[in-house]
């Protein structure tokens, strides 16, 4: 489907829902080498547990925004979550390989030792160090392309 009709199917389930259980679904597209997933309204795949499954026997980055939450940046290798932080307090890192990641976070303007604070640009600053890591710009054509779209609403009743 079409990311249009990706987001209304998504504005159907929140409105049922009354957004307590994300968007319902994820679209996925092709960049580069990689599959890009985009989740409206959603945030699973900025959990742990995703990324560990999402990253099994492969490579997964996360950049997650937040309308009333933490946004998010997620990197996994191989089933394990080497770097994961908050956008936020980039500072507080966790995963087996929290350091990893802090030359090229400096450089997009996240600061690994820096206080926390609110940034307008720390989405894009996210986006950028996800760049980096994977070679690959998420931009606004990737969202122009047909995307799979899968059901994350749960078992049918």
């Amino acid at each position: 489907m079409r990311w249009h009709e990706l987001l209304g199917r998504v504005g159907e389930f929140v409105a049922e829902t009354q957004g307590g259980d994300g968007g319902g679904y994820v679209g996925v597209g092709q960049l580069g080498g990689w599959s890009v997933a985009v989740e409206p309204w959603g945030w699973r795949g900025a959990l742990t547990e995703v990324a560990t499954v999402l990253s099994a026997a492969a490579e997964s980055v996360t950049v997650s925004r937040h309308d009333y939450a933490e946004d998010d940046f997620v990197h996994a290798v191989d089933g394990a979550v080497l770097t994961a932080f908050a956008l936020g307090t980039p500072a507080v890192r966790r995963g087996s390989a929290p350091d990893r990641l802090n030359a090229a976070m400096a450089e997009v303007g996240l600061d690994p030792r820096g206080e926390a604070r609110r940034s307008e640009h720390r989405i894009a600053a996210a986006f950028a160090l996800a760049a980096r890591g994977t070679g690959v710009a998420f931009t606004p054509d990737v969202l122009e392309a047909p995307l799979l779209v899968g059901d994350l609403r749960g078992p049918a009743a």
